[in-house]
């Protein structure tokens, strides 16, 4: 009975909600729609993709933006988080090295390298989170088509 006292006192606990809190919509939100935009156009220069520390930091320094700016764009406007747009981004680009056939001249390691990844662990959780395929199941079925 100790180790469950709302048994004993008929207190519930308080669950934590799964449902995200309704973000507001910003006053600047259609400039903010635009900025998205920059923001998006800011993450496929390869070189800001392939820096590990690039960040919300840079984004704001790069386009004269907030965090809370930046955040509105990446909560409301675009619906994702950025390391998980920086992780579509990179996978994209190790597909393009497949499909170019860098893996004749490059070994799979030097492939994950170039995208960006920190591990071969990352690299291959990530392709096959965003692709449903492991790296060589995807070089396969690019050699059957």
């Amino acid at each position: 009975m100790l180790v469950f006292p709302e048994i004993l006192y008929d207190v519930k606990k308080n669950k934590r909600s799964n449902k995200k809190a309704e973000v507001e919509k910003d006053e600047k939100h259609e400039e903010l729609v635009e900025s998205a935009q920059q923001i998006l156009q800011l993450l496929k220069i390869e070189d800001d993709l392939l820096n590990p520390n690039f960040g919300v930091d840079r984004i704001c320094e790069s386009l004269s933006l907030t965090k809370d700016q930046v955040n509105y764009c990446f909560t409301v406007i675009l619906k994702t988080k950025l390391a998980a747009l920086k992780k579509e981004l990179r996978v994209e680009l190790a597909k393009k090295e497949l499909q170019n056939g860098m893996l004749l001249s490059l070994s799979m390691e030097g492939i994950w390298v170039k995208a960006g990844f920190s591990s071969k662990t990352s690299f291959f959780v990530a392709f096959k989170e965003v692709t449903g395929q492991t790296p060589l199941e995807y070089v396969k079925s690019l050699d059957n088509q």
